[in-house]
């Protein structure tokens, strides 16, 4: 047995295709290889008769005297016993069933069913704490959802339990039943009612609806305390005397007499005003405070009557006995524009839909606020008419918040650049464009503007320059006298006809050269001008500077030669391909104080 388990293990050991020869000499044995075995039958060549070799390392190597034999001390599991192998435990000698393993022994058992495992066809008894979530599929017999007969006479009670079905028992008689049009309030444990209420049945409904005059309700034609009115065939109703406080004012007509009504004085003194009309005809018993539009064929400056197309509103003044226009309190044959400014009233009812208007009686303008609360000055007729400034005086606009006039405009000015100025805060902007055209270069570094047609354009001007410092464009203009001969800025207008998105960086500086001035080389402080980033492939770019200060004299009012100088800044490095960057040319932006120049 133990030679079979060597043999075995040498199999094992051995390489995947050993081969097994039975030799009286193994050594006869033609190119043996790594692991081949051989059983010798004669005793020759220093081998043994009956003994079993393997090749090794070139050699036939007994292994009955290898000492390689199953160790004596162990134990092992076969599946029949055998009598040669010590410490064996055989597998055919256990009982049929589940094998189960003793920790530390290693001896094999069978195991015993609901101890060691749970039998496949068992009661179940031995699983306790079951989760009944855990059933997913299936469905629960009847009798094992509680105790008692599941059955359709019972139903499943909350403690687990089929009880029976206890039937309701009829309501019992009752001898005093509410009447038709009543419902019960509700009914005892025998069924009896408990008290009626009236339920409006939907014949009543009919006939409500159709109820007029004093049939509605019990409705009177007559003033009855706690009773509802009705109007009589021609919508009145005699309502006696009626006593309120009055709150607020009352608007609409009030007719009768002494002894039906509220004298109008009296109306007035509670606070009533009548209703603003349009008359041709002044009221002839006015309320105090109360206005009128009185159309007026003679003069929009007072109260008087005839009717006419022009339009006057006017105020009942009670204490002075008169109508006045209703833009102030003085008497409407005195009223004046002037008179209202200086007595510094005010109108509150200027509208759009009535306006305020002042003039002659043939020329005149609207004043009113929107209902958006916008004012509008214009025009009351659909003709050209002028807003003058007085002679000997300027006019324009101001600025009330910023305390500063706007524009001011000065008739009388010696000048046509004094008759229009600006305030400092105020004064607009222009702008001169210098195409590449119109522009000068050093001519070594910047080429003169030459044509060019890029990306099949319209030909252009356009100026190359090469990388360097030295590179120049220059440009200048005369300006206006309505030049404040302060800051100006620059635009620089260029193209990268290559898809190129390098940088470029110029700076721009200027000077300013008054009549007899020398003109010479010197210029202003450079500001930058630069693009981190050009657009490339044909793209127009353009780059602005920050205010540029011209070096000289600009005195504003006079006219001024202002010349600006554009250089490449190579020590910048920019990156975009100046060969293929082209100038197109540069804007100046510039303040005025005047409209003229």
């Amino acid at each position: 047995m133990k030679k079979l388990l060597i043999f075995l293990c040498l199999l094992i050991a051995s390489p995947a295709f050993a081969t097994y020869y039975t030799r009286t000499d193994c050594g006869t044995v033609v190119g043996p290889e790594e692991g081949d075995v051989c059983t010798q039958t004669t005793t020759v060549s220093g081998r043994t008769s009956g003994h079993l070799y393997i090749y090794r390392s070139a050699a036939w190597v007994d292994v009955d005297t290898s000492g390689s034999g199953s160790p004596t001390t162990a134990t092992y599991i076969t599946q029949t016993p055998d009598a040669g192998l010590d410490n064996e435990q055989a597998m055919s000698v256990l009982a049929t069933g589940i094998v189960k393993n003793q920790t530390g022994t290693g001896v094999q058992s069978i195991a015993a069913a609901g101890t060691d495992y749970v039998a496949p066809t068992g009661s179940g008894a031995g699983l306790t704490a079951l989760n009944a979530s855990q059933l997913t599929t299936g469905t629960a017999a009847a009798a094992r959802l509680g105790s008692g007969t599941p059955d359709a006479t019972n139903y499943l009670r909350g403690d687990n339990s089929w009880q029976a079905i206890t039937t309701v028992p009829a309501l019992a008689a009752n001898g005093v039943n509410c009447s038709a049009g009543n419902a019960p309030l509700g009914v005892d444990a025998a069924g009896a009612v408990e008290g009626c209420f009236d339920v409006t049945t939907q014949v009543e409904m009919n006939t409500h609806s159709a109820l007029t005059g004093t049939g509605a309700h019990g409705a009177t034609t007559t003033n009855t305390a706690s009773q509802l009115v009705a109007r009589d065939a021609s919508g009145n109703f005699a309502a006696g005397t009626i006593t309120a406080a009055l709150t607020g004012n009352v608007t609409g007509n009030v007719s009768g007499n002494a002894a039906t009504a509220t004298t109008s004085s009296a109306l007035a003194a509670a606070g009533w005003i009548p209703p603003l009309v349009t008359v041709a005809t002044l009221p002839a018993t006015p309320v105090d405070g109360q206005e009128v539009t009185v159309t007026d064929a003679l003069a929009t400056t007072d109260c008087e009557t005839g009717g006419g197309t022009y339009r006057n509103r006017c105020v009942w003044n009670a204490g002075g006995g008169s109508w006045d226009l209703a833009l102030s309190g003085v008497s409407g044959s005195s009223q004046t524009l002037e008179s209202v400014m200086t007595n510094g009233n005010a109108t509150t009812k200027c509208t759009e839909a009535d306006p305020c208007q002042f003039g002659n009686g043939t020329v005149y303008i609207n004043v009113y606020v929107t209902d958006a609360n916008q004012m509008v000055i214009e025009p009351s007729v659909a003709a050209d008419r002028y807003f003058t400034c007085m002679t000997n005086q300027v006019c324009g606009f101001y600025d009330t918040e910023g305390a500063a006039a706007i524009l001011t405009i000065d008739p009388d000015a010696a000048s046509q650049l004094g008759k229009y100025t600006f305030g400092t805060a105020y004064k607009p902007t222009k702008t001169v464009y210098f195409p590449a055209a119109s522009l000068t270069t050093d001519t070594a570094q910047c080429a003169s503007p030459a044509l060019a047609t890029i990306n099949s354009g319209a030909p252009r001007y356009t100026i190359i320059c090469t990388e360097n410092d030295a590179s120049s464009i220059y440009g200048e203009a005369v300006m206006g006298k309505s030049w404040d001969g302060g800051t100006v800025t620059f635009t620089h207008h260029y193209v990268q006809t290559a898809a190129d998105t390098g940088s470029m960086f110029g700076d721009i500086a200027a000077s300013c050269r008054l009549a007899t001035a020398t003109i010479n080389n010197t210029w202003g402080t450079e500001i930058a001008i630069d693009d981190a980033a050009v657009t490339g492939s044909n793209a127009i770019d353009m780059t602005t500077s920050a205010a540029v200060t011209p070096n000289g004299t600009c005195t504003a009012g006079t006219s001024r030669l202002l010349q600006f100088r554009w250089q490449y800044d190579a020590t910048a490095n920019p990156t975009t391909a100046a060969a293929t960057l082209h100038h197109l040319g540069f804007t100046m932006e510039y303040s005025v104080t005047s409209l003229s120049d």
